[in-house]
């Protein structure tokens, strides 16, 4: 079990969350992934695991929704239509989509975003809590 994992089933107990094997093998599959994955492309992981019983695609759902609520897995919108999950690291950052192969990488920007929220709350006298920045273009293997 990774780090990340032991530290968001800790937190989870101490919030009163009684221990999930179903919940645990979702956040493995999370931790694994390369990419933020749909609910669809997390519950295909469940098919491989003769481990995982019971486990139908509603409830993976509730689980998703429950760990996005407490804040260890964040969503994101593509424009796909539906939502992406993805472990909240602590690391913020954006992605690239390539809209040929549909690959996603993670893109990582520097403190110029940074300046232009301030710049942003400060002109129009608002208080930014988040923001999602995604950009879609053809990757260097579809080029």
């Amino acid at each position: 079990m990774s780090k990340i994992i032991a530290e968001i089933k800790s937190e989870l107990k101490n919030r009163g969350y009684r221990s999930s094997a179903n919940r645990e093998a979702i956040l493995n599959v999370l931790d694994k992934a390369d990419r933020p994955l749909t609910v669809g492309e997390i519950y295909e992981h469940f098919g491989r695991d003769k481990k995982i019983k019971d486990l139908d695609q509603s409830t993976a759902y509730r689980i998703i929704e429950t760990l996005a609520k407490e804040g260890f897995v964040k969503f994101i919108s593509l424009l796909e239509g539906y939502n992406r999950y993805e472990l909240e690291r602590g690391d913020h950052h954006h992605h690239f989509v390539c809209t040929n192969c549909q690959d996603i990488t993670p893109i990582h920007l520097d403190s110029h975003l940074t300046d232009s929220e301030k710049q942003i709350e400060k002109e129009q006298d608002v208080v930014i809590t988040h923001h999602s920045l995604e950009f879609f273009g053809i990757c260097k293997n579809c080029k």
